[in-house]
């Protein structure tokens, strides 16, 4: 087993005859005094990077391949105690958590078993508390630990294929990057990956090469080794920030990774740089801010900004004299721009481009009643449609076939603080016919501006002026068919406030709901072709929470159920248990939400299947657990066999419940009761009995 030191490590700050020179070490590891060992016999090789994009955090660790097999020893990096002891069937699975000299913290996860003393413990408390899931917090005398102890075996239980999870956090609560201590044995060579760039305007008002979405490029010149090119020169006009998309590669294995740092330099000066070496515990959530929620809902990447708004976190990004990464802190004119991309081991590529920032807007006004349109929208044309005292709308593409609604995947209406956008996707969106009619209290509203995108039309129009709360009426339609017909509330959250839909029904935002003073806007879809009842959406569908918000559902607009569903790709996802009689429950993410119930109790087969219950002597008795509905709630399993608690261990991926039966005295006749409930409560209570051999 390599054991690697900090003073071995600082070593390796020399220049190598033939491989790049790595980073620097980070202080708080540097300075820290531990001398911490490689925790896993399995290898040095990575599956996963410190800090890399999950669904709602940072990677808080590192993941260590263990070559799809379990049973690998894992070992305490260095002296301490175990302070923490986790065991669910979800997240890290088995966990540990050991606690060292000055209050630094590793953890250990997925792991397939605790070792010696650690493992009798664990299966102490088990049958002491009879419950499969541990969440213990411990003292120093309890397990003290030396450096190099087998404490664990590498396993696949939580959320993956079998793997080791390994982290380390400083006494602040920050995480730092494990691979300062011991970067493994292979040598890295193999250059980053930049996949994509992208020039995304800040406002709805901004815009990229006269139009207001991402500019995104895929395609570059290479001009030597680890260097780019993007020829064509984005015009940006307003304010606007750049973004990437590419992973890093190692020499060993193919293995994608996150990238270590990124430098963004405008006119051979620094500009903005993101760099991993550490992110405060509580701040992880926050790599919804850092990545690009937009351009990953609309299957463009999982981009990640080179600019800095008020909801990232600072701890990431390097400060250059007040620099926020925003093109509009610069003097207009054309600049040149480098980006670097570099993993842990200095490997570089770069991407050298040019932009122009550019004051001049591009508007041509259509001849009937000046309605404005790009005059590079990609629309055929604009037109006064229907005219009368109450009723005006405005016709795109006239004269082209009909959109219909075989054609449409949806309609987004949202807005900032300047416009507000009604956006139409579907097949061939931005060449068919198609009328918008939008309204305002007793006011038609008159279009700003509309431009187009492959399978898109985007048409804004004006906002009220200093109004925080207000409501528009959307219709969509063309020829005889009705597209869309709403009525869209908007509102600026900005502290914790409560927003009551007209049917009655109220939501509530805390003042963290959101990263930073967010606009949202809420549709009551009444009653939905797929699904009969009341749906409330709030969008737009990108946004991404920092905490929860609540519903409270009126009667008026009551579906018959009892619990909270969203609505995604046609189908319903258990969202919350709602509170009876308030008819109230919490939301974690934008999107369609209604009230729906759930009847059907979860099922309980024997593995290998029905009526073919079999154990072999000293393996586990196995079962499948499977729910249709809400899902099942883990914690509610339970195993008894001729009247004793056993312990039950749920892989929910595979569906399969494994009882020990280690502990049971021998007997003729075995009487197993395995007693489960899914989320919306349903209970499920089977009986099998075993008859011979001990199990």
């Amino acid at each position: 087993m390599n054991r690697l030191s900090l003073i071995f490590f600082l070593s390796l700050m020399s220049p190598f005859s033939s491989f790049p020179q790595p980073a620097e070490p980070y202080k708080p590891i540097q300075a820290s005094g531990l001398n911490m060992i490689w925790p896993t016999d399995a290898s040095h090789e990575l599956t996963s990077t410190f800090a890399e994009f999950r669904s709602t955090h940072y990677h808080y660790g590192i993941d260590i391949k263990t070559w799809n097999q379990t049973g690998y020893k894992v070992f305490s990096a260095e002296t301490g105690y175990v302070s923490r002891i986790r065991v669910s069937p979800t997240g890290y699975g088995k966990a540990l958590y050991i606690t060292h000299p000055g209050g630094f913290v590793t953890v250990y996860g997925h792991l397939d078993g605790f070792a010696g003393k650690i493992g009798q413990f664990v299966r102490k408390k088990h049958y002491e508390l009879e419950n499969n899931e541990l969440n213990l917090f411990l003292n120093p005398k309890d397990l003290p630990v030396k450096k190099g102890d087998l404490v664990a075996f590498t396993g696949e239980t939580g959320v993956g294929t079998p793997h080791l999870h390994f982290e380390i956090r400083d006494p602040e609560g920050n995480e730092l990057n494990p691979l300062f201590i011991e970067r493994g044995e292979f040598q890295d060579e193999i250059l980053p990956v930049i996949k994509a760039f992208a020039v995304k305007p800040a406002q709805l008002s901004d815009e990229v090469n006269g139009k207001s979405v991402s500019a995104v490029y895929r395609n570059f010149r290479k001009a030597g080794p680890g260097l780019l090119i993007l020829d064509e020169v984005p015009e940006i006009t307003g304010q606007a920030g750049f973004l990437v998309d590419g992973y890093d590669l190692s020499s060993a294995r193919s293995n994608q990774f996150g990238y270590y740092d990124i430098l963004l330099e405008i006119d051979s000066k620094p500009f903005f740089r993101t760099r991993y070496d550490s992110f405060p515990v509580e701040s992880a959530r926050f790599i919804l801010t850092d990545r690009d929620q937009e351009l990953a809902y609309k299957g463009e990447g999982r981009f990640i900004k080179l600019f800095r708004t008020d909801e990232t976190p600072v701890k990431i990004h390097t400060d250059y004299s007040g620099m926020q990464g925003w093109a509009g802190e610069l003097q207009p004119g054309e600049h040149a721009g480098k980006l670097t991309v570099s993993d842990l081991y200095g490997n570089k590529t770069s991407l050298e481009f040019r932009f122009r920032i550019s004051g001049t807007e591009k508007i041509a006004h259509a001849e009937l009643d000046q309605a404005p349109v790009r005059s590079d929208a990609g629309i055929q044309g604009i037109r006064l449609g229907t005219k009368d005292k109450d009723f005006v709308s405005y016709d795109f593409n006239p004269g082209n076939p009909f959109f219909s609604a075989d054609d449409l995947d949806t309609v987004h209406v949202f807005c900032d603080d300047h416009l507000l956008r009604v956006v139409i996707q579907g097949k061939r969106a931005e060449q068919k016919a198609v009328k918008i009619a939008v309204i305002q209290g007793s006011d038609v509203l008159v279009p700003v501006k509309a431009e187009s995108g492959p399978g898109e039309l985007r048409v804004d129009f004006p906002v009220p002026e200093g109004k925080s709360d207000y409501s528009v009426s959307v219709v969509v339609w063309s020829g005889a068919e009705n597209l869309f017909d709403r009525t869209v509330s908007l509102h600026k959250i900005t502290t914790s406030r409560d927003v009551k839909t007209p049917a009655g029904s109220v939501v509530s935002f805390g003042t963290e709901t959101f990263f930073s003073p967010q606009w949202i806007s809420l549709t009551e879809n009444g009653k939905d072709q797929a699904q009969s009842g009341y749906f409330l959406s709030i969008g737009p569908p990108w946004v991404a929470f920092h905490k929860s918000a609540k519903i409270q559902f009126s009667e008026a607009g009551l579906t018959p159920g009892t619990d909270l569903y969203r609505k995604r790709r046609g189908y319903l996802q258990f969202a919350d248990l709602v509170d009876l009689p308030d008819l109230a429950g919490s939301i974690q993410a934008g999107g369609t939400y209604c009230l729906s119930r759930d009847t059907v109790p979860p099922v309980v087969l024997p593995k290998p299947g029905k009526n073919n219950l079999t154990v072999s002597p000293g393996t586990k008795l196995k079962f499948r657990l499977t729910d249709t509905g809400s899902g099942l709630a883990t914690g509610s399993i339970e195993v008894n066999i001729n009247g004793s608690w056993c312990l039950a261990e749920f892989d929910p991926e595979k569906e399969l419940l494994a009882v020990d039966t280690q502990h049971l005295k021998p007997d003729s006749l075995y009487v197993i009761k395995v007693h489960v409930s899914d989320q919306a409560g349903n209970k499920t209570a089977e009986k099998f009995e075993w008859k011979g051999k001990r199990l």
